[in-house]
């Protein structure tokens, strides 16, 4: 969610310096602008209760997704040599780890299916897997287009090897390559509140027990529902207006929310099951707890001195 506002931030930026008639807007300031963007946008849409009441916003973030593509392999088939300086350095199959922050933040975002699919009226698992099939297929042939256009239009670039961001590929003048960052950038924004929805849920069943079952309009659900919000896109609006660069902001996420999510939490529940169950049941089961320890006792540490190299550079 962090990165999503930093990307957020950079097209805003973009945007406002390019344009003549909003330009004293971009005198504001990267973070004021961020700061707006968050007040009157962000916040509002990540107070809603529902995905439901989200929809017009998710349909709008889904049309700009696709109007980006076409715009890319567009100008991807459209592009005749005219970059400024081409990369001479040989690709590299290591290289590719690069694309693993990138490849996890996708699987992470699919916690939001569990959200949407237990507000549904009448939920199918065949329908649902229908769905889920649909959109992973309308995905792949989304990024396939877009792997494609993004060679094509490095190749006729002159570029040796295709930047981690596509769209530098295109002069810096390019107002097709601007439309798009700009695009893509309303497209993350309005992507952020679904993302606030099972994060609320994950405080409410970690923190509260459950407690989002309590009855709405009291009192007590009003004041936690507020708080949840407002430290969530707080804490998220902090990092990214401290940090501009998107490879330190996943790599942060990374040694901390990622090795909580991937390699802390799981051990932990699993632990915390365990002393539940039946003494054969718990001898059956104890060498896996056994290694739940090792792994809780191994990867804490190394999260959080790869947290702290992330928060002090060398």
């Amino acid at each position: 969610m962090t990165s999503l506002l930093v990307v957020t931030g950079d097209a805003l930026s973009l945007a406002l310096e390019s344009s003549a008639t909003l330009a004293a807007m971009h005198s504001l300031g990267r973070t004021r602008l961020v700061l707006l963007d968050v007040c009157f946008v962000v916040l509002p849409l990540s107070w809603v209760q529902s995905p439901y009441s989200l929809r017009h916003s998710n349909g709008a973030a889904v049309f700009c997704t696709m109007l980006t593509v076409a715009l890319l392999v567009t100008r991807g088939f459209m592009a005749t040599g005219d970059a400024a300086s081409p990369a001479e350095a040989a690709p590299s199959g290591s290289s590719a780890l690069l694309a693993l922050p990138i490849i996890m933040l996708s699987l992470a975002c699919q916690v939001q299916v569990p959200c949407v699919y237990g507000e549904l009226q009448e939920r199918s698992l065949p329908r649902m897997s229908s769905a889920l099939f649909t959109v992973g297929s309308l995905c792949f042939c989304l990024y396939s287009a877009v792997a494609v256009a993004g060679l094509v239009l490095a190749a006729r670039s002159g570029y040796a090897i295709v930047p981690g961001n596509v769209l530098d590929c295109l002069p810096a003048g390019d107002t097709l390559a601007l439309a798009m960052r700009v695009v893509m950038g309303v497209a993350v924004l309005l992507v952020y509140p679904m993302l606030c929805l099972p994060c609320r849920s994950t405080l409410d069943h970690l923190v509260f027990q459950g407690g989002a079952a309590l009855p709405e309009k009291t009192l007590s659900w009003r004041l936690r529902h507020a708080t949840e919000t407002l430290l969530i896109v707080g804490v998220t609006t902090a990092i990214a207006t401290a940090n501009t660069d998107l490879a330190s902001i996943f790599g942060f996420t990374g040694a901390t929310a990622g090795a909580v999510i991937s390699y802390i939490l799981p051990p932990a529940c699993f632990l915390k099951l365990w002393r539940h169950r039946t003494g054969p049941e718990r001898a059956a089961s104890s060498g896996w707890a056994v290694l739940s320890c090792l792994i809780l006792a191994t990867v804490t540490p190394l999260s959080l001195v790869i947290t702290w190299r992330e928060l002090v550079p060398a």
